[in-house]
């Protein structure tokens, strides 16, 4: 494998390795920034970890493996994405490190196929929002408030082998709405933007009963975009716990993961280094367990599941941040929309 050494001391430009949609900025041995943009509209405005990235650029070496894979060795870890294979995820994408281990990337709101997507790590839309006041579910929560057409929930999910038809399963509990009424429900699918089958949900008899409901969807090879919705003719009403995306023909649902965690202020990795707490709120009981997500520019907090890692048609960036011992943080910008405060 051909090798190129960056020298230390070199131009900030020099320690960026950009491969076909893929970038990669080595800021120092330990924190590697990592963008992906299909059309090539990466961007370089200041994050949290390195509010600017004029430094010189670390020693490092680069190449591209027989089996094609692209390398990134610092002095601390050893970097290796499948070149041509989209967006990063655990199956594309790793870190060795210089100790010896190894660690793949975990994103909310985006998971593989065969594995169970756990609802509270979706991006959620409309009244949608996690919720613990029930027992039964997987992972950390469970996501309620179908109660207007709008409400939804939304993955990516990575690892399509082919296109054809697949297995949509949701593991669901359906009991006496809002409504008063204890009945099948109904709810709404798109897949990669477009209108997909409708979903029933029989009754569970109790909000503590979970059960599956599946449909066939056409997916195309490589990672879809995935929607539960409620549309303006549907019952909804129900609780949702997983998705999940299996072979057409499988009837059992994937066992529970527990590479995320959620809590009511977002999701990230469950090994996660660090995170934030709410210190100004005089909690009773300290210290105050750390939640997971990353502070962004303007000072507040902007937790993961409300974070969509796939871009709309207009803008295909995706991006994320590497740092030490293999943990994963996304990438944000906000944007100030409120309107000065008035003298009343």
């Amino acid at each position: 494998m051909a090798r190129r050494e960056v020298p230390a001391g070199a131009l900030a430009a020099a320690a960026v390795v950009i491969d076909g949609s893929a970038r990669f900025t080595v800021l120092t041995p330990t924190l590697i920034r990592l963008e992906y943009a299909e059309d090539l509209a990466f961007q370089d405005a200041a994050t949290f970890n390195a509010v600017n990235r004029s430094f010189p650029a670390p020693p490092f070496t680069t190449g591209v493996t027989s089996e094609g894979v692209r390398e990134v060795t610092t002095s601390a870890l050893t970097l290796r994405y499948r070149r041509n294979t989209g967006p990063f995820t655990p199956a594309n994408l790793s870190v060795q490190l210089a100790t010896g281990t190894t660690a793949a990337p975990a994103f909310p709101s985006y998971c593989a196929m065969g594995s169970p997507c756990e609802a509270e790590t979706a991006l959620l839309g409309g009244f949608a929002a996690t919720a613990l006041d029930h027992t039964g579910f997987t992972g950390s929560a469970f996501v309620a408030g179908f109660e207007t057409a709008g409400s939804s929930l939304a993955f990516d999910i990575s690892g399509i082998p082919a296109a054809g038809s697949y297995r949509l399963a949701i593991r669901y509990a359906n009991a006496a709405g809002s409504d008063g009424q204890s009945t099948t429900r109904a709810l709404s699918t798109r897949i990669n933007g477009a209108a997909g089958p409708a979903i029933s949900f029989l009754p569970t008899g109790s909000w503590d009963t979970w059960q599956v409901a599946s449909a066939t969807v056409a997916l195309v090879a490589g990672t879809d975009a995935v929607s539960i919705v409620r549309a303006a003719g549907d019952s909804g009403r129900v609780n949702i716990d997983s998705v999940a995306i299996t072979a057409l023909g499988a009837t059992a649902y994937p066992a529970q993961t527990s590479a995320l965690v959620a809590t009511g202020y977002g999701a990230g990795p469950a090994d996660v280094l660090g995170g934030w707490s709410r210190s100004l709120d005089n909690p009773r009981v300290v210290p105050v367990p750390l939640h997971p997500g990353i502070l962004d520019r303007s000072g507040w907090y902007r937790p993961s599941s409300r974070s969509r890692w796939r871009p709309e048609p207009t803008a295909s960036s995706r991006s994320t941040r590497m740092r030490a011992r293999g943990r994963w943080w996304p990438r944000r910008r906000r944007r100030w929309r409120g309107r000065t405060p008035r003298a009343r």
